[in-house]
């Protein structure tokens, strides 16, 4: 059984080449993209997370300090009497 195959121009052969490559390549950056893009949203996440618990210890240690202004106000309240 014989194929019977067109006469393709070598214009076309390389046009025809340069489209598959071009589409491969298309196909494989779209899917590095992908990639790069998630691990960055992915490393962006838990630094918020990270600076968002670094916020809350800094507001617990205000407060604590406050707390501890106070309980000294009150024991030197508490000495005068």
């Amino acid at each position: 059984m014989a194929e019977s195959t067109l006469p393709v121009s070598e214009n076309e052969l390389k046009l025809w080449i340069a489209q598959s490559v071009a589409e491969a390549l298309q196909e494989k950056a779209d899917e590095l993209f992908t990639q790069k893009i998630a691990a960055f949203v992915s490393e962006n996440e838990r630094r918020a997370r990270e600076l968002a618990l670094m916020e809350r210890v800094i507001r617990v240690e205000e407060e604590l300090k406050a707390l501890r202004e106070i309980q000294i106000a009150h024991f030197g309240a508490a000495e005068k009497r």
